[in-house]
């Protein structure tokens, strides 16, 4: 008897149009992962006829699920199909690919707003962009003016003025140059629950096996943040039922590959620490700029584990002197 090792799986995803039903055109997305729990079960019942034989009348089949987790190892882009599906909403993108197109004219920092010379357009435009959102600056003549700044939570965008919250710029105002640029993305809470066929192909057999899980949500998911270690997760999905077959795939189309972009890691993939909507390192430079010499940091009661790695995120902070 032949063996089959889990490293020659592959999983893909197609969305549905129809719950339960795996489309007929298209192409799905090829999805890396660390490991998968997905599973088709058939749930029964035994008769309880007391029968003058002892014989049991029938097993009854009382319903049946797909189910299980994903587990990944997160990178750029490759989960954001998966992410609408938790969210049940899809992804608003800023200019293209999330970037903006540079501003026109020149674009000037006060302490709390940015000012365009003249209006963007398009999916640029300033006004895609919602109060409370996290931009990202880029492009800037002013190094200290490329960094990730909040929208103003009263202040609402206009076509040409974007005010921040708090005052990121009060170090670093004034003329940013004519290559500035804006990206941003959100996705927010909805209501448009989106079904999914995957596929689990095993390539490691004498004829490879194609497992369909059809009518799959996303019912969950979970994001690992842990100080020296890779940003790790998983999906949860519950589904219709599940189908198997053989040679050839279920699915249509051709697959689209991965991205291969780089997997994420606590150290150098983490932008700031928050504390109290402000990053930690722009906090203590506030106050070394104030007259501020020195200042304690604390933590909420926690488990010792959880306050471990709390300090370990500070410690790069706690070491720099202002």
């Amino acid at each position: 008897m032949s063996l089959a090792t889990s490293n020659r799986s592959q999983l893909r995803l197609i969305k549905e149009t129809v719950f339960g039903t795996t489309p007929v055109a298209g192409n799905p997305n090829n999805l890396r992962m660390t490991g998968e729990s997905l599973s088709f079960a058939i749930n029964t019942d035994t008769s309880k006829e007391i029968r003058s034989d002892r014989q049991v009348t029938d097993l009854i089949q009382t319903g049946a699920s797909a189910s299980g987790d994903v587990n990944f190892e997160l990178s750029f882009n490759e989960y954001d199909p998966m992410i609408e599906a938790v969210m049940q909403s899809t992804y608003t993108v800023f200019g293209v690919s999330g970037v903006g197109v540079a501003i026109p004219t020149s674009a000037t920092f006060a302490a709390g707003a940015l000012t365009a010379g003249a209006a963007t357009s398009g999916a640029s435009l300033f006004t895609t962009l919602v109060m409370g959102q996290w931009v990202k600056i880029s492009g800037s003549s002013i190094p200290a003016q490329n960094i990730w700044a909040q929208v103003s939570l009263t202040v609402p965008p206009t076509a040409t003025v974007l005010t921040f919250q708090g005052s990121p710029f009060s170090a670093a105002t004034g003329a940013g140059g004519a290559a500035v640029t804006v990206s941003a993305s959100r996705i927010t809470n909805g209501t448009v629950l989106n079904s999914y066929t995957i596929e689990r192909a095993v390539s490691d057999s004498t004829v490879p096996q194609f497992f369909a899980y059809r009518g799959m949500c996303a019912s969950k998911m979970s994001l690992k943040f842990a100080a020296g270690s890779v940003v790790g997760g998983s999906f949860g999905f519950m589904g219709k039922d599940a189908i198997r077959q053989d040679t050839t795939t279920t699915l249509p189309g051709t697959p689209i590959a991965s991205k291969t972009l780089d997997v994420m890691n606590a150290v150098a993939g983490v932008g700031n620490i928050m504390e109290g909507g402000a990053a930690a390192r722009r906090v203590s430079e506030v106050h070394a700029q104030h007259g501020t010499t020195s200042m304690l940091a604390t933590t909420l009661t926690a488990p010792m584990d959880d306050l471990v790695t709390a300090l370990q995120g500070l410690a790069g902070v706690c070491r720099q002197r202002h």
